[in-house]
């Protein structure tokens, strides 16, 4: 398994932590609005899924701005105007629950923006008409009977899919999970630093893979068990909060009651939803050095002394990190190592005020892995948005470079060892040819020229005017899958490779026909392939001999084929659309 660690600079960090004394009338009397404060900035993010694989293709939206990850899983956007006073991102992907993450921006610096994904697991069905009962992990869901309805408004009455996942609040993951940041509007409008005692991702769809909302006026009932590290502060009655995808904020709406351990609470829709108590905070800021150096991109967590309550966020390019923790309440500030190893720890607060930390000092015996270098295109000039992996293997560091290109960090030595390195020019998607280095002392790289093509997996299905491709705008494209079966023979390997594509939007259950599915039959280290594919949604098939290409670029294996044709064979006249003219089909895969 691959990880990859971004290092770049510190976004707004919300702790999500808890006061030994609950009292719920507490709270942080700030109208809500819109963000005000402009200020100009960046931002760097890195898009992985639960296992902390990057999430390719994922398309991240800042106002009317998009941007597709590659296949480390990063995107930026440089010398944006941004906002103090939250700036809000989200991100989708095919077969993930919507991510997002609401942060506030510091100007002129790199924000940085880590999101993991929730694959949208299917984790039961009933029938509209009846109701029923679900459970997921220490939660369960009690759903009313129907008619649901759809989002034109009609009624529904079939078959209906849950697709859940619980939050902990006791493991750090959730808060890379978990939408927006741990900020909600009250039912008072006023704005609160939240404690949650646990989450809850829903979506309900039919077996179309179209959302239903529950019957009018109906609600469902929700239970949450609490964990046992918060069972002995969890308040007897505590607001249900649900996030508004389209503010990127968390939003009252209800309450839920302890009964037995459990929070129990009725919804009258659903989203993402939280248990979280309002409490007042303040904001904490410090700047990091390792050995006199400032430390770049290193994991900062603040631990709750009273209930274990925890939060993070990384430094950055000045080693500056900072964010809002709970009033009144002491707490064990941490930096971690690349690897989760602790390289710090101190007891901080209480505060009940504003906190500048001032400048902490890391001193190690260790010796430090201190790398520089610069990246540049093909003529040498100055590339605005660059980066460089170090590649070691089962895992990898992804660093982000300054404005004119240039890297300068300092990082533990716990991550050690041969190291294959590349710059990538991350505008125009190019990388450069591999160095390889020994990962360790301090050393300069030089420089990393990115002008190869940055091979990602990609696929594009062309006719009659449509377009279904990974990440097109227009694409109504929301599923794949590949199936590969691999036999030797005496004149070497040979491989079938079936490539098939789903658009939910026409596929019936009852009836089920792909809307591509290609067989593509080669041996290893020639140069073309056989290609049949049937577009069985739409009545005809193509066949023929296409391009066939190996690829090994970072690490990765890919293979890669192009094919047109204008021999279109008619299967079914009924589903025939007509002269569909040229067909192109463009595939790029890992191997």
């Amino acid at each position: 398994m691959k990880y990859t660690y971004l290092i770049i600079a510190l976004s707004f960090l919300m702790f999500s932590c808890q006061r030994e004394e609950l009292d719920i009338n507490e709270q942080t009397e700030v109208e809500t609005s819109d963000p005000m404060v402009k200020v100009e900035g960046s931002v760097a993010g890195l898009i992985v899924d639960e296992q902390g694989e990057p999430v390719e293709n994922a398309v991240v939206t800042f106002g009317d701005q998009t941007r597709i990850t590659n296949r480390f899983g990063a995107f930026t956007l440089v010398n944006q105007e941004l906002y103090a006073d939250g700036t809000y991102l989200t991100v989708e992907k095919s077969g993930y629950f919507p991510g997002s993450r609401r942060f506030n921006a510091i100007a002129d610096a790199t924000n940085n923006i880590r999101i993991r994904m929730i694959e949208k697991v299917e984790v039961g069905n009933y029938s509209a008409d009846s109701g029923g009962e679900i459970e997921v992990s220490t939660t369960s869901i009690s759903l009313p009977s129907g008619p649901y309805t759809r989002p034109d408004g009609s009624n529904y009455s079939g078959n209906v899919k849950v697709y859940a996942k619980y939050l902990d609040p006791t493991v750090s993951e959730t808060f890379e999970e978990m939408p927006g940041d741990l900020v909600g509007a009250d039912s008072e409008g006023e704005l609160n630093g939240l404690a949650t005692f646990g989450m809850l991702a829903v979506e309900l769809e039919n077996d179309n893979g179209e959302k239903v909302n529950l019957p009018e006026g109906e609600t469902a009932l929700i239970s949450m068990t609490v964990p046992d590290e918060l069972i002995s502060v969890a308040p007897s009655t505590i607001p249900l909060w649900h996030f508004n995808e389209q503010r990127g904020i968390w939003l009252e709406e209800g309450e839920a009651n302890l009964e037995n351990g459990v929070y129990v609470g009725e919804v009258s829709h659903f989203s993402f939803w939280n248990c979280d108590f309002p409490l007042p905070v303040v904001n904490i800021n410090g700047t990091l050095s390792l050995n006199g150096s400032l430390a770049e991109g290193f994991k900062v967590q603040v631990v709750d002394v009273t209930t274990g309550f925890t939060g993070c966020g990384y430094t950055s390019s000045r080693g500056i990190f900072g964010g809002q923790v709970p009033a009144g309440n002491v707490m064990i500030l941490r930096v971690l190592d690349p690897c989760g190893g602790i390289l710090y720890e101190q007891e901080v607060g209480p505060f009940d005020q504003d906190t500048d930390l001032g400048d902490i000092d890391i001193i190690t015996a260790l010796e430090t892995v201190h790398l520089t270098g610069n990246v540049t295109n093909c003529t040498g000039q100055t590339i605005n948005e660059s980066a460089v992996v170090f590649d070691f293997g089962a895992t990898s560091m992804l660093v982000v470079c300054e404005d004119d290109g240039s890297f300068d960090f300092v990082t533990p030595p716990c991550l050690t060892g041969a190291a294959d390195v590349y710059g990538l020019d991350l505008t125009n998607s190019l990388i450069s040819p591999v160095a390889n280095i020994n990962f360790s002392g301090s050393q300069f790289i030089g420089t990393l020229v990115a002008c190869e093509d940055l091979i990602e997996e990609s696929y594009i299905i062309e006719y009659d005017n449509q377009n279904w491709g990974e990440g097109t705008q227009d694409s109504t494209l929301v599923g794949y899958s590949v199936e590969v079966d691999t036999f030797i023979t005496t004149s070497g390997t040979d491989i079938n490779l079936t490539f098939k594509v789903v658009d939910w939007l026409i596929f019936d259950p009852n009836n089920p026909l792909f809307q591509y599915e290609g067989v593509y039959s080669y041996t290893v280290g020639e140069d073309t392939a056989q290609l049949n594919g049937q577009f069985q949604s739409q009545g005809f098939e193509i066949s023929g001999t296409t391009t066939y290409e190996e690829i090994n670029q970072g690490g990765n294996n890919y293979v890669r084929f192009n094919f047109s044709t204008t021999d279109v064979q008619v299967t079914d006249m009924n589903l025939f659309p007509g002269d569909v003219g040229e067909v192109n089909v463009f595939l790029t895969i890992p191997r």
